[in-house]
């Protein structure tokens, strides 16, 4: 089985906390270098951020081969990853005042795009934000749908209004799977109505600039780039590629 290690410090006891998590699963091993695997029954407080923390990554809906990535692990090659990197650090400043910023990163597949996204989310959960919703935009879109049948639990006005109300919003794949303009309309809705709310928000994206335009709206881009938010291409090799180019040589 896969684990990936994450590094965390305890603010209050500044107290070193290695998660261990492990693919396909929520219970992750947990370890102090200083305290050891009993580290839970010998730090109550310490216990209680650790364990807050491991559920509210559980909750975010971030997929589990993503809970571990963080914005130190994130590559910085080239200026455009450097410029990616900074970019995720000052909106994670700028939110800390209450904004309605939005970021997107958008472009070629496999350059870290979705990693950046789970490691602000992460970043924010370990500062304390209260909710954090990892989805994608076609996920959305079936939620919704699922509200029209007869007997369905909720309705597409409280999906769009826990969408709202989220500390942070990750909206993975926008752009995918949103068949009709309703459904184009209903996530400019939510994008909007965040900003509104002063909520900040991560877009993630695999298309070009000028189909992004198509799907959210030339109105919409235009506010982000010259009003709430900043637009990042990430446009070079893939690192999958790359990686498996490497392993074939």
């Amino acid at each position: 089985m896969d684990s990936h290690i994450e590094t965390v410090i305890h603010k209050k006891s500044g107290e070193k906390v290695e998660i261990n998590w492990f693919e396909n699963t929520t219970s992750p091993d947990v370890t102090t270098p200083r305290l050891g695997e009993e580290w839970d029954s010998v730090d109550r407080g310490l216990a209680s951020f650790v364990n807050s923390y491991i559920k509210s990554v559980n909750d975010s809906g971030i997929p589990f081969r993503l809970h571990s990535v963080t914005l130190d692990g994130y590559r910085t090659d080239s200026d455009g990853q450097k410029k990616a990197k900074d970019a995720a650090l000052k909106f994670l400043e700028e939110v800390k005042e209450r904004t309605g910023k939005v970021i997107v990163f958008y472009g070629s597949p496999g350059t870290g795009k979705t990693h950046l996204s789970c490691a602000i989310a992460k970043r924010m959960l370990l500062g304390g934000a209260k909710s954090v919703i990892y989805t994608t935009a076609s996920q959305i879109a079936r939620d919704v749908r699922s509200t029209y049948t007869k007997n369905a639990d909720t309705t597409e006005k409280a999906i769009i209004a826990q969408l709202i109300g989220a500390s942070l919003l990750v909206m993975d794949e926008v752009g995918v799977g949103l068949g009709t303009a309703h459904e184009q309309d209903m996530i400019q809705a939510v994008i909007s109505g965040r900003y509104d709310a002063m909520k900040p928000t991560v877009l993630v994206s695999n298309l070009k600039m000028d189909d992004l335009r198509q799907n959210l709206g030339d109105r919409l881009i235009d506010r982000i780039r010259e009003d709430i938010g900043v637009m990042i291409e990430m446009a070079w090799e893939s690192e999958r590629k790359n990686k498996l180019r490497q392993a074939t040589r």
